[in-house]
């Protein structure tokens, strides 16, 4: 992306808008919730308006600091889209990454004027790679895709990035589940679990796999009842699977894996396949959180142990790894193989509802047994099965 444009703008030329008009598209941005009066944006209107019509519409950045303007203005050089930075201005922010910080913006348009969500990150090796990562899957279905991705510098002299993308209205999977006031319809969990889903096939089509499958990067937007998904964050922790095997291979910590995996890896005899099958159980783990609205409790037991785990990295003669990693293999079994069995029997009497069908595939991707975990092409057809059954 170019770097804006210094450019000193000198609005001589009068707009031609007229106010009728100034106070019609000023309205519809209050209808978005911007933290402004209608006075200040007026004057938004009007400003955005001459620059619209003046010749300036390079890669700009204009900071409402030195334009005097009622907030930041950002112009997009290639699409001439133009984007006002709400950032937390009265309002507050989208959400917090480990390393951004997301606000609201406004994608601009005099018709239908709408708010976009901006993550502001700093520059660094990492950002580039996600911002890669992002061109390259630009063409797959279900992952974020950027609307624009600009580089400026800060009044320090630092350089940010700006990746400016679509915002799902309900936040994060976490943030959908906690703050749903009433239940959420399981037609819409089986919806999301499918886009989840198929934005994990393509990863994995295209030879990669991402191991940071937690709740907080799944965006879910609803319109008209009707739910999307998104893999909506391919920071770190997506890697080619050849690479991923020379990372830390079992995710960003090892409370994320399956006891199998943790053994295959204490062991040194962990494979691509393994890497996949982590793919679904990380996967399990955060549909568990959409179906029951709470934590896997035998997990979030085995959390307790993550520092003797974490020893996996330091040193793996220890024999009391290998004596936790039994124990925690029986504990999953104890809470999966039983419930798995019970529900099986309803299957066979067709007498199971599609909550406990849900709890069935879930409880799958989470046992201790990798055959029983499948992938997530398997998964993609069942869950699009239900789907389509859903429609009929």
């Amino acid at each position: 992306m170019l770097l804006p444009v210094p450019v000193e703008i000198v609005w001589e030329t009068k707009t031609h808008i007229k106010e009728e008009k100034v106070a019609s598209i000023a309205q519809k941005l209050a209808t978005l919730g911007t933290g402004m009066t209608l006075d200040e944006l007026c004057e938004l209107v009007r400003f955005v308006e001459r620059l619209r019509s003046s010749n300036e519409c390079a890669s700009l950045y204009l900071r409402k600091e030195e334009t005097k303007a009622p907030r930041t203005i950002e112009v997009d050089s290639e699409s001439k889209r133009i984007f006002i930075h709400l950032k937390t201005h009265n309002i507050p922010e989208v959400g917090r990454g480990h390393h951004k910080r997301v606000t609201h913006s406004i994608l601009y348009d005099p018709d239908s004027p709408k708010l976009v969500a901006t993550a502001v990150v700093k520059e660094s090796e990492a950002t580039r790679s996600e911002i890669d990562l992002y061109e390259k899957f630009k063409r797959c279905k279900g992952i974020l895709k950027p609307l624009y991705v600009s580089k400026h510098p800060k009044t320090s002299g630092k350089m940010l990035r700006e990746i400016i993308t679509p915002l799902y209205n309900k936040g994060s999977l976490s943030t959908f589940v906690r703050n749903n006031q009433k239940a959420i319809p399981i037609a819409a969990k089986y919806k999301i679990a499918k886009d989840i889903f198929v934005g994990s096939c393509e990863l994995n089509s295209m030879g990669y796999v991402n191991r940071d499958n937690n709740k907080g990067n799944f965006f879910i937007h609803e319109e008209n009842n009707t739910y999307t998904t998104v893999i909506g964050d391919l920071g770190g922790y997506t890697h080619k699977l050849k690479e991923a095997l020379e990372q830390k291979p079992l995710g960003p910590s090892l409370r994320s894996s399956a006891p199998d995996l943790q053994r295959a890896y204490y062991e040194n005899r962990l494979t691509e396949q393994d890497l996949l099958s982590q793919h679904v159980y990380s996967l399990g783990r955060s549909l568990y959180f959409l179906l029951h609205e709470d934590e896997v409790p035998w997990i979030t037991a085995f959390d307790d142990n993550y520092p003797l785990l974490a020893k996996l990295y330091k040193d793996k003669t220890n024999p009391a790894i290998a004596q936790e990693l039994d124990r925690y293999t029986e504990e999953v079994h104890a809470h999966t193989k039983p419930r798995i069995q019970e529900l099986s029997v309803k299957i066979q009497q067709q007498t199971i509802e599609p909550q406990e069908r849900f709890e069935y595939y879930v409880l799958h991707m989470l046992s201790a047994d990798p055959e029983l975990r499948k992938t997530n092409a398997y998964w993609l057809k069942v869950f699009e099965t239900f789907c389509t059954l859903q429609q009929e």
